[in-house]
This record gives structure tokens, sequence and C-alpha cells, in this order.
């Protein structure tokens, strides 16, 4: 078996030393490294208050665990990496994982042991809100915009304060729209009990599977997570519900 490279504390080491301590692992194949480290690493992907060099490194990194979940072959080597992964504490494992995995859960590609083991990781972790990173010396992955400062008091200020980027919009307005849509419809439906993220997910994909067939399940989670800060939705214990008035 290959020797995996192990690196604790990175969800709360700074980002210049962060930057030194993951290069080696980063240009590692994904079964050479700890299911908690890889965990931790694609964690740090979703960061988007990270140094440019250091967030583009990560989202390469983020981008080819990927590509290399799906080429894992099916059999022992997926059954291994999937039990590997399952010891993971649910919460230390982030979206972008999760999405992962959900969509090796439906994949045509993918043999039914594989699919259903995936599908068994998903139901486990459900309960379990992925936690959120905070790297020692910045802030936050949610993120609230400083308002600027009155210009009187800006004046006297000497050290002016540190402007937060806003989150990016969807590139695409009209998939936005579309999602918005789809998935309030979807909850609306399902009011009383809301749904479970792994199925409120494949039933959005699969409903836009003629619109938009390369759909990824992080484009779905990033249109929820605007619902969610807009107050139209919210996620209790791995469901997504419709909340206000809207019947």
């Amino acid at each position: 078996m290959s020797r995996h490279i192990h690196i604790d504390n990175l969800r709360q080491t700074d980002p210049k030393t962060l930057e030194v301590l993951i290069q080696d692992a980063i240009r590692k194949p994904i079964l050479q490294i700890s299911p908690q480290t890889l965990t931790d690493l694609v964690a740090l992907s979703e960061l988007e208050s990270l140094p440019k060099p250091l967030r583009r490194d990560l989202d390469v990194f983020a981008g080819r665990v990927s590509q290399e979940i799906a080429d894992l072959p099916d059999g022992q080597v997926i059954r291994e990496f999937l039990e590997a992964l399952d010891e993971v504490d649910g919460a230390k494992v982030p979206d972008t994982i999760r999405e992962y995995i959900l969509r090796e859960s439906t994949r045509d590609g993918r043999a039914p042991e594989g699919r259903e083991h995936a599908q068994r990781l998903l139901v486990k972790w459900e309960a379990l809100d992925p936690e959120l990173v905070e790297l020692s010396g910045i802030a936050p992955r949610i993120q609230q915009v400083e308002e600027e400062p009155p210009e009187e008091e800006h004046k006297a200020t000497s050290k002016p304060k540190r402007k937060v980027k806003k989150r990016q919009e969807p590139e695409n307005p009209e998939l936005a729209k579309w999602l918005s849509t789809a998935l309030l419809e979807k909850l609306t439906q399902y009011r009383d009990a809301g749904l479970a993220e792994a199925v409120l997910i494949a039933g959005i994909r699969k409903d836009a599977e003629h619109l938009y067939p390369t759909l990824m399940p992080w484009e779905i989670n990033k249109i929820l997570r605007t619902l969610q800060q807009a107050g139209q939705v919210r996620r209790t214990a791995g469901r997504w519900v419709r909340v206000g008035r809207f019947w």
C-alpha cells in the first residue's frame, strides 16, 4: 500500500505557512494522501479569501481530485477509498467532496456496488453540516461585506479598513434564475419535511438534463446558499426546507 501524506491542523494554519506545507501533498495522487488531509485541502479550496497563488493551487488540486475520484476503478479500489473517507468526521467533509461523491452515486459509468456505497456515505453525512473553515489571520468562508465608514471617520483613521470581497455571482444569469425557480418549486412541493440535499440535487439535475446537461452539483449548491442568505430556504439536519409565506 502506498504511504499516505498526512498534515495536521491544516484548518488552523495561517496562509503563508499553509502555502509551504501543502506543496508536496497537492502534487500527490489522492490515494497517497490521508483522507483527513484530502478533505482538509478540498475544504480550504472553498475559501474565497485566500491569497491568489494559494487559491489557484487549491483550485487546481480540487479539480484534479474530482477527476481522480471519477477515474477510480470499480471493485477494491473504489471500495477502499470510500471506506477510508467514511472514517473522517462527517462534519469535516466539505460540500465539494460531497458533490463528487453524489456524482459517483448516480453516475452510469460506476458499478452498482460503488454507487450504493457512495449513497450510504451521503446518507450518513446528511445530518451533518460541513464545518466552516477559518484559517488564522483570514475571515471565514461566508462573509458580510463591510460598509465604508463615514468620510470624516475615514480620514481620522490611520489604517483604513480592508474591504471584504463580495461573493461572485454565477456567470450564467439565465441558469441562476432557472435554478432559483426550480429549487423553490421543488421545495414547495415538500414544504412539510423538506428534502435531503442529495435527493434535492439529484432531482434538480434530472429536471435540467435537457436544458442544462452539464449542470454540476456545486452550481446548485451555490444557488441554495444564495437562497439561504435571502431567507427563502434553510438547511436543517442535512435537509433543505422552504421557508416564508409562499402559498
